[in-house]
């Protein structure tokens, strides 16, 4: 700083001038830090839930990621109806919905899941709905407007190829036309108002193409 203001005699004085009104005013009204009261944790606009999964064995823990912070927060909350994974979540319309998954069970018929449960974000409430036609795990699923679409997967026995719909304002499940092939594992997207499976799994080979349901 003294580098700075060498040979500068006039900028001198104005910085001496400064630094005197300064002091003054320091010791005239002694600055005071606020100290800020206390908040309560405030939910982001945006975060991305993630529940259940598979650690060491299925898990129904519930996590959040807080876009705007960008850190995990904790809920401090499980899934209530059990251990679950290789479900899939899909939101609509401020609802999310959970559908399918496996559960440990030591009857390995109820290990693969048919059921679908909906969380209003309004009132953290879960809620149990309209169970789908199929057991399912390792599915895919995406929104197709204000509906859920479910597509292949596996229900303990083999892959399949079936797809199904379903209604939040009829609580209802409806069949779509079956895929050419069985797959689980498969990503599915909506499009335009088609729905696409991509890839997958047939049990024996990797598929690398995808189906349109219009």
């Amino acid at each position: 700083f003294q580098t700075i203001l060498k040979g500068q005699t006039a900028l001198k004085k104005r910085v001496k001038l400064a630094s005197k009104y300064h002091n003054n005013i320091q010791a005239v009204m002694p600055i005071k830090t606020k100290t800020k009261p206390t908040e309560s944790p405030r939910y982001a606009s945006e975060v991305v839930l993630i529940s259940g999964g598979w650690s060491v064995a299925p898990t129904n823990r519930i996590d959040i990621w807080d876009i705007r912070a960008k850190r995990w927060v904790s809920t401090n909350s499980n899934l209530h109806f059990g251990k679950r994974a290789y479900h899939k979540m899909v939101c609509l319309g401020g609802i999310i919905y959970l559908v399918g998954g496996y559960e440990p069970h030591e009857n390995e018929d109820n290990r693969y899941q048919d059921t679908l449960y909906s969380l209003d974000l309004r009132t953290m409430t879960w809620t149990e709905c309209s169970f789908m036609t199929s057991k399912r795990c390792s599915f895919s699923a995406t929104g197709l407007g204000n509906k859920l679409v479910v597509v292949g997967g596996r229900d303990g026995n083999r892959r399949l190829r079936s797809a199904e719909i379903y209604d939040p304002s009829t609580n209802q499940w409806d069949h779509l036309p079956d895929m050419a092939m069985r797959r689980s594992d498969a990503a599915c997207v909506e499009f335009e108002g088609s729905v696409y499976a991509i890839g997958g799994f047939t049990g024996q080979v990797h598929v690398q193409l995808y189906i349109k349901l219009n």
